[in-house]
């Protein structure tokens, strides 16, 4: 999962199913607005998946 500021800028990323964004960049609490996500996964018996 990635996740990104309304300007495009990666504000977070992880591979690890259990591990949630905590609404900061590096030490800075983010501002409140709009964000994007990007996920890609792999479902059983079935091809990659993006969204």
């Amino acid at each position: 999962m990635r996740l990104y500021n309304r300007f495009g800028a990666m504000v977070f990323e992880t591979t690890d199913l259990s591990k949630g964004w905590n609404g900061r960049y590096k030490t800075i609490d983010c501002d409140i607005g709009t964000y994007f996500y990007l996920l890609e996964f792999t479902c059983p018996f079935q091809k990659e998946k993006l969204y």
